[in-house]
């Protein structure tokens, strides 16, 4: 994202909504006497690649507490509001550019709205040094906030401060602050000392960021320019210096040279996790590609990107037609692979296969906008009620679509009853009794006398595992295996079954033929009257 003419970027935040790219960044003027940070520029852009610049955002207020610079900012999302968490500088006759943080709030990302004064500042931390009236009494800067990982619902804080006493003013520490769930309450969890001058060497502590990776928390910041950026790791993000294992530089580690890199912030997009930061006066974005040893590499970001999933009507009768609209960039000779799930009138989100609804797993992409005619089905009852909704998303999760439901039709209405028999009908035959337990069980124990389904390691039919169907009656079963995802890999039996015990054994392969990798997967019978589901293990 390069700035307009004569402007460059300093710290900035990246979030995605709608299938839209939002940056919003700090505007520093390139001239060496024009102002700079009186507002936050704003670009967008559906592939991280050709960026918009749309309308400046925050700007300076002269009458309030950030009449001096808007800097750093932060953005998160909880439920449908952005929370924008910035610097705002006082710069008056009194104070010496004194900083502090300050929030902004909106839903669209275009038209924020500012708390009139400023939610956490020194003067609420005891360990800082706090002079207003000088300088380097003022700093405290560079908010970033990300949900509590002990706490479900509130919310962590990491700034940078000067830590006491006065002597240490300029050798900056990251800070931690906590929240319960309300951003304009936090209180001082103390200072992160992994990051102060004691443990590191390094004087300069700025722009500091979280990411979890493989049970670890990342701390990335920006230090001294000839180090940029630097990273440890802990399993506790908030974890005593002790508990930090500090790795050096992002540039040792990437084994290229980034001098001009720092205010890194990491976007998560489904799947896909991008590294992004400035680059001397730009915001560049590279995709991570982890190593098993916990470092990572950094690759252009794929120029194929699904914009948007659309359904053409909200809501649709069995067997009626529908649009799923596709929305992408970098379409050509590209494919979107989805998944379907169900929602329950609860909320409760089901993976189903995509063709037990009539969907394809790949849909061929022809243009922007690629649509795809759906004759709705529900799964696995065509006449539940109320019918199901179903939402579509991309494998790689970066982009879903809305719910639509699906109708059923009116059930008919009930058939008259039968006339009562002349003569009570003879009894049932009861089904034999189950052969005797394994390890000398005794005849019966633990049988279904309905229908059952267990899986077998190995039979005399062949070298893989097999399923174990025991049907009360011959009648209709339809069997299947799913992988962890939810998604249909094999139909082992579509048909009536006999009574009995019926051994479907699994080759190890796929419908199409290819060998399935070792691991769990799920075995689904159906009959008419009851679904049962059992593990089956594949080894090699």
């Amino acid at each position: 994202m390069i700035p307009p003419f004569g402007w460059k970027s300093k710290d900035f935040a990246i979030i995605k909504h709608d299938g839209l790219y939002h940056i919003f960044w700090t505007r520093q003027n390139k001239a060496p006497t024009g102002p700079s940070g009186l507002s936050f520029g704003h670009a967008v852009s559906s592939d991280l690649y050709i960026w918009s610049q749309l309308d400046t955002v925050l700007t300076v207020r002269p009458e309030s507490w950030d009449n001096g610079h808007v800097w750093a900012p932060h953005v998160v999302k909880r439920d449908s509001v952005f929370y924008m968490f910035y610097t705002g500088v006082t710069d008056d006759s009194v104070h010496a550019m004194h900083q502090r943080v300050g929030v902004a709030t909106s839903t669209d990302l275009l038209n924020w709205n500012r708390l009139d004064q400023p939610v956490w500042s020194c003067s609420q931390v005891p360990w800082t040094f706090c002079d207003s009236l000088i300088g380097a009494g003022g700093n405290f800067r560079d908010p970033f906030v990300m949900p509590n990982p002990s706490a479900p619902g509130e919310w962590l804080m990491y700034y940078t401060a000067p830590p006491y006493p006065s002597e240490d003013v300029t050798r900056m520490v990251a800070g931690v602050a906590g929240s319960s769930g309300d951003v304009t309450a936090w209180s001082d969890l103390g200072p992160l000392w992994a990051t102060h001058y004691s443990n590191t060497g390094l004087e300069t502590v700025e722009s500091v960021h979280l990411h979890p990776h493989e049970g670890l928390w990342y701390l990335f910041y920006t230090t001294n320019s000839f180090k940029g950026l630097v990273w440890a790791t802990s399993a506790d993000p908030i974890a005593p210096a002790g508990k930090w294992t500090h790795h050096g530089t992002v540039a040792s580690m990437l084994g290229i040279a980034v001098s001009g890199w720092f205010a890194s912030e990491i976007l998560v997009d489904g799947a896909h996790q991008y590294f992004c930061f400035v680059n001397s006066d730009r915001v560049d974005m590279r995709e991570i590609s982890w190593n098993r040893n916990g470092t990572f590499g950094l690759m252009a970001p794929a120029l194929f990107h699904v914009k948007r999933i659309l359904w053409s009507s909200a809501s649709v009768d069995s067997g009626a037609s529908v649009e799923l609209r596709i929305e992408a960039t970098g379409w050509f000779n590209q494919v979107a692979a989805i998944e379907v799930l169900e929602v329950d009138p609860g909320g409760v989100e089901t993976l189903v296969p995509p063709d037990s609804v009539g969907l394809p797993a790949t849909i061929p992409l022809t243009g922007a906008v690629t649509t795809f005619p759906w004759a709705a089905r529900t799964w696995p009852d065509e006449d539940a009620q109320p019918g199901p909704e179903f939402v579509v998303r991309m494998y790689d999760l970066t982009a879903v679509s809305s719910a639509i439901n699906v109708v059923p039709p009116e059930p008919p209405p009930p058939p008259p009853p039968d006339p009562p028999p002349a003569d009570p009908p003879p009894p049932l035959p009861q089904p034999d009794p189950p052969p005797s337990g394994e390890d000398g069980d005794r005849p019966g124990e633990g049988y279904d006398w309905g229908f059952s389904i267990r899986a077998l390691d190995g039979t005399a039919l062949g070298n893989g595992p097999a399923v174990l169907v025991q049907m009360p009656a011959p009648g209709f079963a339809r069997v299947d295996l799913f992988d962890v995802r939810g998604r249909r890999i094999r139909n082992l039996a579509a048909g009536e079954l006999g009574r009995g015990a019926n051994v479907l054994p699994w080759d190890g392969r796929t419908e199409i033929g290819s060998p399935a990798g070792p691991g769990v997967y799920f075995a689904r019978v159906v009959t008419p009257r009851a679904t049962r589901w059992t593990r089956v293990v594949l080894r090699r």
